[in-house]
């Protein structure tokens, strides 16, 4: 009886679905629908990093919360390039010496491993020169690499300057000097007493934007600089040594997301190919995710579904993610895509949201009708069905304004422009302000 009643209520509820005065759409838009995933359709599986509950606690340092490169500190530390010392803090304002600087270029051009397993085999593992054999095998390391010469290895625990770095840095990266087209050195404090061997490194560095164009015109070359802009330094030119740190970096959103007593999955869109990361939940192991999200550092836990996301992978263990809900990163999905002919970006008005109730394969799902009119007067219906109507998953992704969230943002009247790709799956929706 009761089953009768919900259908009666049902069929009466799609009667004045159906029952509109708006034309019937040209088109209907599909939304991912995550019930359909599964192992089959997905390219890559990912696991956590290994090491990444300890890595949550160790990188929480206490003294970057309000500082202006703290989001470059947490990337980078989360790549186990920069390191605080141990006490939660990572003292950001303390100049950095010589000695720390060419360690962390070592670090990022990836040659940590090397360097600890040199030290360890020439003196198994122990004793109590060994972080001094190692700070001599960063040196050295440095000196191979060609960032310095062995004329510029003393006096390493002292300060180091603006200058000395981006020039260090600069033959890490092993960028190409400009020397015909010198557009920025001269702008910058005491140009003329820049080293000339410096310029043409320099002058590159600056032309590739390692400076935004507020801090480029007011550079003092001879400053020494503090730990946290090294942070910032590094973080501008990480991209040209990912691959020889064997990482590869991702964009996507999140189409689901699993729980069991053994592990999480979660599933990703890159609109190219669909991922997945498989989280063990094994207390005795140590592993997660660092998750970076508007200035907060989480675990894989705290991920949600529609989250769009850039996350970091190395050897199949994904080592960071940050959370960049603000629709900036749609934007660049898109553009990274229109060439391919795939993406569309329409604007249109909804006039009309119809919700109710409907059975369909025994199951009593939530219907959702959204009727946009496109500025050309083309008309489109987006059919969302869902068996919970606050579930998350079998949504479509909306930003009204800060917010971002579901279809429940959207209200009749609203202007938007919105994106489709293959001219039938909804990507995202932007609520005009």
């Amino acid at each position: 009886m009761k089953k009768t009643t919900l259908f009666l209520i049902a069929l009466v509820t799609f009667l004045s679905l159906h029952t509109t005065s708006v034309a019937e759409p040209i088109t209907e838009l599909k939304i991912p629908n995550t019930d359909t995933v599964d192992t089959s359709t997905i390219n890559n599986t990912f696991k956590g990093y290994k090491n990444g509950k300890s890595l949550i606690q160790n990188i929480s340092f206490s003294d970057v919360n309000n500082h202006e490169y703290k989001d470059d500190i947490i990337k980078l530390a989360s790549l186990s390039i920069i390191k605080g010392y141990g006490n939660s803090r990572f003292y950001p304002n303390n100049y950095i010496t010589k000695e720390e600087a060419l360690i962390f270029l070592v670090r990022a051009l990836g040659l940590e491993e090397q360097v600890r397993k040199q030290v360890y085999e020439n003196n198994g593992g122990y004793g109590e020169f060994i972080y001094r054999d190692l700070r001599e095998e960063y040196t050295n390391q440095a000196i191979n690499m060609g960032i310095i010469g062995e004329d510029e290895n003393y006096n390493l625990t002292t300060r180091v300057s603006r200058e000395t770095i981006l020039r260090w840095i600069g033959k890490a990266i092993k960028i190409d000097p400009i020397y015909d087209d010198i557009q920025i050195i001269p702008k910058i404090k005491n140009f003329d007493d820049i080293n000339p061997n410096n310029i043409g490194i320099i002058e590159a560095l600056l032309q590739d934007g390692i400076y935004d164009y507020e801090k480029q015109n007011n550079l003092n070359l001879k400053e020494n600089i503090k730990r946290s802009e090294m942070a910032y330094l590094l973080s501008k030119v990480m991209p040209n040594l990912y691959e020889e740190n064997d990482i590869n970096i991702f964009n996507g959103s999140i189409l689901d997301k699993e729980e069991t007593n053994e592990n999480t999955k979660i599933v990703i869109d890159t609109q190219e190919e669909i991922n997945a990361i498989d989280l063990t939940k094994d207390p005795l192991t140590n592993e997660d995710i660092v998750v970076y999200s508007n200035g907060k550092i989480m675990s894989a836990s705290d991920l949600n579904i529609r989250d769009e996301i850039e996350y970091i992978v190395r050897n199949d263990e994904v080592l960071y993610i940050e959370v960049k809900s603000n629709g900036s990163l749609p934007n660049e999905l898109i553009n990274n895509n229109l060439e391919d002919n795939n993406i569309n970006r329409y604007d249109g008005t909804i006039v009309l949201i119809n919700k109710g109730n409907l059975w369909k394969n025994d199951t009593l799902l939530y219907i959702k009708e959204i009727y946009i009119r496109n500025d050309d007067g083309k008309e489109y219906k987006i059919l969302i069905e869902r068996e919970n109507p606050t579930e998350q998953k079998n949504d479509i992704i909306v930003y009204k304004g800060s917010n971002f969230g579901g279809s429940d943002l959207l209200e009749e009247g609203n202007e938007i422009k919105y994106t489709v790709k293959d001219n039938q799956n909804i990507i995202s929706v932007e609520v005009k302000e």
